[in-house]
């Protein structure tokens, strides 16, 4: 099973304070952080891809805001403009994890289970090089759930020569397991069917990070 979600995420003024707040930014730059997140809006091309099989605990996911994000960093790095390139990259984080609540909605809604715990390639339980891995298994839910398709969908992806079919996720990796687009991630979800009080920074073994956050409920969608 595979479900492809386009979301059109933003945050309010509640959110983009709290997150200026946890990225060290006072209120005397918030305007201009504030400009950047308005300026970033019309460049997000965010894509949500989750597959799983029925009889399995695990879901495979992949999340990206889109291309448009690293093109308007880049403009800001060759302009040296380094402190708006800094601001877009923490607007990236924060719209990323707004990204994640929806993948436990999604697979909530889909599954009947609870994500427990996300698993991030790099991290001690997948390598790297799972990358390729999670990418194959969320294309070849697509290629069964359209089983023949013309071969006419088929293109190939710049960076990797990689053939790329119209079932593809949006985000795909190089030969050294690079994401492109850069704004993207891509993991193992584990589900049960208890709901459990989390946070992504929960997988995370960086635990003096000061952006480090408890646990959450899950929402309530049953």
């Amino acid at each position: 099973m595979r479900i492809t979600k386009r979301p059109d995420i933003q945050l309010n003024r509640e959110e983009l304070l709290a997150a200026a707040a946890d990225w060290h930014f006072g209120s005397e730059v918030f305007p201009e952080f504030q400009e950047r997140y308005r300026a970033l809006l019309p460049f997000l091309e965010t894509q949500i891809d989750v597959a799983w099989e029925p009889e399995e605990l695990t879901a495979y996911c992949a999340v990206t805001l889109g291309a448009g994000i690293d093109r308007l960093q880049e403009r800001c790095s060759d302009s040296g403009d380094m402190s708006g390139a800094y601001m877009l990259e923490c607007l990236g984080c924060v719209l990323l994890q707004k990204a994640y609540d929806i993948v436990d909605e999604l697979l909530r809604e889909n599954t009947g289970l609870y994500v427990q715990r996300y698993v991030f390639s790099g991290d001690g339980e997948l390598p790297l090089s799972d990358n390729g891995r999670i990418l194959r298994r969320i294309r070849e839910a697509g290629d069964a759930r359209e089983a023949g398709r013309s071969s006419d969908s088929v293109r190939v992806g710049k960076s990797t020569g990689e053939e790329r079919n119209s079932n593809s996720p949006a985000v795909f990796c190089n030969e050294s397991y690079v994401l492109m687009p850069q704004k993207s991630v891509v993991f193992v979800a584990v589900l049960g069917a208890d709901r459990t009080d989390r946070h992504l920074c929960d997988a995370c073994p960086s635990l003096t990070c000061p952006n480090r956050k408890t646990g959450r409920k899950l929402p309530d969608l049953s």
